[in-house]
This record gives C-alpha cells, sequence and structure tokens, in this order.
C-alpha cells in the first residue's frame, strides 16, 4: 500500500503517465474539501486513475465496493482512498451514493 501511495504521489508531482508524447502533462488539480463513503457500482467495476480525466488507471476496483472520499475535482472526479490512504481518482458515473 505504501508503494502504491509513493506512486500516486510521483505522478501527481511530475505529472508522468499522462497526456500524449511531446503534450506537456497537466497537473493534477488539487482536491477540494470533501468526506462520507461511496459505493462503486454494482453493476460494474471503478477504474481508480492516478489523476482526475485521463490519469492512469493504477487500480480496477470490484463492483459494489466501499471506497471514501477524501476530495473532490471539477467534473465529477473524486479522490477515493481506504482507511484515509489515498488510491486516486475515479469518475462519479461509476458511483453510487453521490
Amino acid at each position: 500500500m505504501r508503494h502504491l501511495a509513493a506512486y500516486l504521489l510521483l505522478v501527481a508531482l511530475t505529472g508522468c503517465g499522462e497526456g500524449d508524447a511531446g503534450s506537456p502533462a497537466r497537473p493534477a488539480p488539487a482536491p477540494l474539501a470533501a468526506s462520507g463513503n461511496v459505493t462503486t457500482s454494482t453493476r460494474m467495476g471503478a477504474n481508480i486513475r492516478s489523476s482526475p480525466r485521463g490519469g492512469e488507471v493504477v487500480r480496477v476496483m470490484a463492483p459494489g465496493s466501499s471506497l471514501q472520499v477524501l476530495g473532490e475535482a471539477p467534473g465529477g472526479w473524486f479522490q477515493v482512498g481506504e482507511a484515509a490512504v489515498a488510491l486516486g481518482w475515479v469518475h462519479a458515473s461509476v458511483l453510487e451514493g453521490r
């Protein structure tokens, strides 16, 4: 779990894994304060991404997984985690309870 957190921090700081080759990477927006829990859709799993809007998939959650909301970004993106440890970003379209 520590390796994933370190990787996510590295990606957030450097922008690696985003954009096309030769295109400048977009920095991840600073999360807005948010709290509560959400559940991934019971019909499909959810891709957890390194950053909102096109970040690299760093984890795939099973259908019906419970996640803690740690932050929010424009466009319907939520920073999610488990036990207050950030896992990455997921779009509201694959969540229930938000």
